[in-house]
């Protein structure tokens, strides 16, 4: 009778292992990693005591992960505003009041972008023109700053 209760213990025990390692999600080894900071006010360059320029903060936002999206397939206003992409997009997340963020996605060049008021911002692009460009690399995590300085003095 012991017997029978110690096997019927351990095949429980080993269902309920069986049963929460099937329905754990599998780690991704590959994305973008990074924050979201909000630069408003003078961040102009000076010699010595820096303490009275403003500095960045971590905030909260939606974060658009498209296809590579080039400067020529947009119609940008103020060289830094994007009111409509046509595209959808791949993924959106949402950065922690910090501004930490994490994203699985494959291996590839993607654009990722913030929508503030105005629209999307746009303040960066590469050498082939895509805007706001990340790369990722396989079993690898990007590092990277979603910098929103659109009110910031430099």
């Amino acid at each position: 009778m012991k017997m029978n209760r110690t096997i019927c213990l351990i095949l429980i025990t080993m269902t309920i292992f069986m049963i929460s390692c099937a329905s754990g999600k599998k780690q991704s080894s590959q994305g973008v990693i990074g924050k979201v900071m909000w630069y408003e006010g003078n961040f102009m360059p000076t010699m010595g005591d820096n303490s009275q320029r403003d500095k960045p903060i971590g905030v909260e936002r939606k974060i658009y992960v498209f296809k590579p999206i080039k400067t020529t397939s947009l119609e940008i206003s103020n060289n830094t505003w994007a009111k409509d992409i046509s595209e959808e997009p791949i993924k959106i997340i949402e950065s922690d009041k910090s501004g930490n963020f994490k994203i699985s996605l494959p291996e590839g060049k993607y654009t990722l972008l913030s929508k503030e008021e105005a629209g999307y911002y746009i303040n960066s692009f590469d050498g082939d023109n895509i805007i706001n460009p990340v790369e990722v690399r396989k079993n690898s995590w990007t590092e990277v700053e979603i910098r929103l300085d659109y009110k910031a003095s430099y």
